[in-house]
Formats: structure tokens, C-alpha cells, sequence
């Protein structure tokens, strides 16, 4: 992979859970760190969710190959929060499908 195609940045987030001032447990996401990639669409659209119309995006995240990235993460990238649906691991990159304005309850 050369270097000049990796040319975004993307910050990766994993869960964490923190317990309140009420002993109660609170979810929520910490960052993982920050990498350069190179990023392309697959597919876009919209769907009816709640009674109302969100539109979703598809992309593919290329990553240098060491990245500890896995499905339960999520992606930021200009602005939007990217579910991770699968990982692929190359011997010279990592590959991960991912999709904004969709949630799964992560």
C-alpha cells in the first residue's frame, strides 16, 4: 500500500462503559486513535426509519495493515459515525465496510 493513497483521516472509537454518579452504567464511545486511509463509496440511499426519511451511506476504508480495528468499532469521518459491518485483513492492508445513518443499537 502506498503511502500517498492513504490520504484521509479517520479516527477509530470503541465502546467503554462508565458507571454515573448513581452507581448506574453509562455507554458511550472513547476514541482509539487516528489513521490515515484511503476512502471509497460503494453505495448510498435512503430508508424510512422512526417515520421518517434518513438517507445512508456506504464506504470502504483502506487502513495500513497492524490497525487493531474489529466490527464491534466505529469509524469518524467528515462528520459521520460509520458502523463497521466486516474487517478484511490483507497482508499489506486492512480493509473495512462500514455505514453511516443506520444503527444497530451499538
Amino acid at each position: 500500500m502506498k503511502a500517498g493513497q492513504l490520504n484521509r483521516r479517520v479516527t477509530l472509537q470503541q465502546q467503554v462503559e462508565t458507571r454515573d454518579s448513581y452507581g448506574g452504567v453509562q455507554t458511550g464511545w472513547a476514541d482509539a486513535g487516528s489513521y490515515w486511509a484511503r476512502v471509497r463509496d460503494l453505495s448510498a440511499g435512503e430508508k424510512v426509519a422512526g417515520g421518517q426519511e434518513v438517507a445512508w451511506r456506504t464506504r470502504e476504508f483502506v487502513l495500513r495493515n497492524g490497525v487493531a480495528v474489529d466490527e464491534r468499532m466505529r469509524i469518524l469521518y467528515d462528520g459521520d459515525a460509520y458502523d463497521i459491518r466486516s474487517v478484511f485483513r490483507h497482508p499489506d492492508r486492512t480493509v473495512v465496510q462500514a455505514v453511516s445513518g443506520v444503527t444497530d443499537g451499538r
